[in-house]
């Protein structure tokens, strides 16, 4: 695709023609900035070029924040995410290895290279054709079972007894649609660092998704991207197509869909869960159990 000047509604860039990209979706959800936008500043890699596409809208304070972080900013005019994503890539051509997260992905140290790793792993050791790695995130409808299976087995039969189903989907799960479910797989997480930092230490492997899988945090090759026709582009506003089309792709080409067991990040929650999960997860220190141990003491 050409660059469509027309659709540019705001661009302020900083490009280092890294080969690395981290791509981050934002502009919707204020309120998790300070917890999900600072971490991936602590933790990405210095040799980065980092850029903040903001599909519809231009957000003045997102706009100085990444000004403030030495980032690149992007926003269309329409709010069609795949294009803002299109052009965010065509602006980086140098760009080899790109992360994709969204902005209420929250991450941790090694976030960044352990993926990278699983993915030279697959690619160099087992001899995989990968077509994207993603972490094992806590609020989604493949990894949350291998989550659930590694922090505390039991857990997934308590999730099932609690919400009907345990299943492994994209949408159709419980983790997906109930927001009382996605507090519980955060009741799981915390604290959340030195939970991820337990992640690392695992031998490296990764499970295989078999189905649709939700790419709110991947890390992609480009030739991803320019194999499959860049991003589907749908009308403003309707959300997932680029999705499935990518994870169609996938299928059809025997690119395998890849959960790194080494990298654990934070989803905040789906649409039906937001409203209720990102009061419940600013109101507190994700770094703090969600019950204090003071508390439970107190209470016995």
């Amino acid at each position: 695709m050409s660059i469509g000047k027309d659709d540019i509604l705001h661009q302020d860039f900083r490009v280092r023609h890294a080969t690395r990209l981290i791509m981050i979706v934002a502009g919707y959800k204020r309120e998790l900035w300070p917890l999900t936008l600072l971490r991936i500043k602590e933790h990405a890699p210095a040799d980065s070029d980092v850029c903040v596409v903001s599909p519809g809208k231009a957000e003045p304070e997102l706009i100085d924040a990444c000004r403030a972080m030495g980032w690149s900013f992007l926003a269309t005019k329409a709010n069609k995410l795949a294009l803002a994503q299109n052009l965010a890539l065509e602006l980086h051509p140098a760009a080899e290895w790109i992360h994709k997260l969204d902005e209420d992905i929250v991450v941790a140290a090694g976030y960044f290279e352990s993926l990278e790793a699983t993915f030279h792993h697959a690619l160099e050791v087992d001899e995989c054709r990968v077509g994207f790695v993603a972490p094992t995130l806590n609020v989604n409808g493949f990894s949350y079972r291998s989550f659930l299976k590694f922090v505390a087995p039991a857990k997934l039969i308590e999730f099932r007894t609690r919400f009907g189903d345990s299943r492994s989907s994209c949408v159709d799960t419980a983790a997906w649609r109930e927001p009382q479910a996605a507090q519980f797989l955060w009741e799981q997480s915390l604290p959340f660092d030195p939970l991820a930092a337990l992640f690392l230490s695992r031998p490296p492997g990764y499970d295989i998704c078999p189905h649709r899988f939700s790419i709110g945090a991947i890390f992609f090759h480009r030739t991803l991207w320019t194999d499959s026709g860049t991003f589907t582009v749908a009308r403003e506003g309707l959300l997932g197509v680029e999705e499935a089309d990518l994870c169609k792709f996938c299928c059809d080409r025997a690119r395998l869909m890849l959960v790194s067991h080494n990298t654990f990040a934070g989803h905040v929650g789906f649409f039906s869960q937001a409203a209720h999960m990102i009061p419940w997860l600013t109101a507190r220190d994700i770094n703090l159990p969600a019950q204090p141990i003071l508390s439970v003491r107190q209470a016995a």
